[in-house]
């Protein structure tokens, strides 16, 4: 199955596992064939925005909006309770446009597996003034720091509990002249946004300077040892230039706390399977969202790529194919 079939999937099974409010809403377009406003900003669809649930969508407000479907094993719409979970509930005008598809089952997604080699629990800063947490796979300029991952999962460049401190600017690259679309690792055991900071996806370079207006696949498979809220970029704006979500990956196999701040160029996919994520503010993010409990009640937009149905894909629940009668 795509893996990425839903803007958001909540895998939780009860009341309000997805929770939309103060205007929060999904839609879609498509990072293959992006056209802009007079402003500068993407144009997305009032459509595509599907969202699924094992357990309860929640929707408050008269302009929260599902520009799609729900999909859930739940049925029956109302308020919501342990011994009767329903489909949606729906308070204050909230709309869901593409009405609800009952699923024959709940979808159950892998966990991701755990960072190897695993990385350390140590502190590292990432301040205004740049310097390097790591002495190797990383280098500081001026206010930039960069980080470049490395080029398979086993030697995947390692950060501790990484804090970026106000008006900071943190960039992950791949090594130089690597080719479009690559995957480089970075594996972290916690990163946390302090101050109004800055999160970068660099497009490729090579040794003469050359810039590309290619990217690679930057993914970022966080530990979370010991830490509550592995995952928090409140205070950070960032961008991912492309707005393909594929260059910006977070996996995290915890049940703690996510939180991403939106931005106008903030694209991205969240793996966090067993987590609890929240959109925070009244941002955008480009792409998806797979967590456990999903909390977007403060205005955030979800906008759903609709190539992503063609890049990722998940082993299905197993289905019955052929049946046959014998007689002995």
């Amino acid at each position: 199955m795509s893996t990425f079939a839903y803007a958001a999937f909540a895998t939780a099974t009860g009341c309000s596992a997805m929770s939309f409010g103060g205007g929060g809403s999904t839609d879609s377009y498509d990072s293959a064939s992006i056209t802009y406003d007079n402003k500068g900003n993407p144009i997305t669809q009032s459509y595509g925005g599907n969202v699924g649930t094992n357990g309860n969508l929640s929707e408050s407000g008269s302009k929260t909006t599902i520009n799609g479907s729900l999909s859930t094993p739940r049925s029956g719409t109302g308020t919501c309770s342990t011994s009767t979970v329903t489909a949606v509930s729906v308070n204050g005008n909230a709309t869901l446009t593409g009405g609800i598809t009952e699923l024959p089952q709940n979808v159950t997604y892998t966990t991701p597996p755990a960072p190897s080699p695993a990385p350390p629990t140590t502190s590292m800063s990432i301040q205004k003034s740049a310097s390097c947490p790591i002495s190797t796979n990383c280098t500081a300029s001026g206010a930039d720091t960069v980080i470049t991952g490395g080029t398979s999962s086993t030697t995947a460049t390692l950060l501790g509990n990484v804090s970026l401190d106000s008006q900071a600017n943190l960039h992950f690259a791949a090594p130089a002249c690597s080719a479009a679309a690559t995957p480089v690792y970075i594996n972290m055991n916690s990163i946390q946004v302090t101050g109004n900071a800055t999160i970068t996806v660099d497009p490729i370079q090579c040794p003469s300077g050359t810039v590309t207006t290619k990217y690679p696949e930057i993914i970022l498979n966080v530990a979370g040892s010991g830490v509550t809220a592995p995952i928090d970029l409140t205070g950070s704006t960032l961008t991912n230039p492309s707005l393909n979500p594929a260059d910006f990956q977070l996996l995290y196999a915890g049940t703690g706390q996510v939180t991403l701040n939106g931005g106008s160029a903030a694209a991205g996919l969240l793996y966090a399977p067993n987590a609890s994520f929240k959109l925070n503010g009244g941002g955008n993010w480009y792409g998806a969202v797979i967590a456990g409990l999903i909390t977007d009640l403060g205005g955030g937009a979800i906008h759903y790529d609709r190539e992503l149905q063609k890049e990722f894909y998940s082993v299905g629940p197993y289905m019955l194919s052929t049946f046959n009668w014998q007689k002995y």
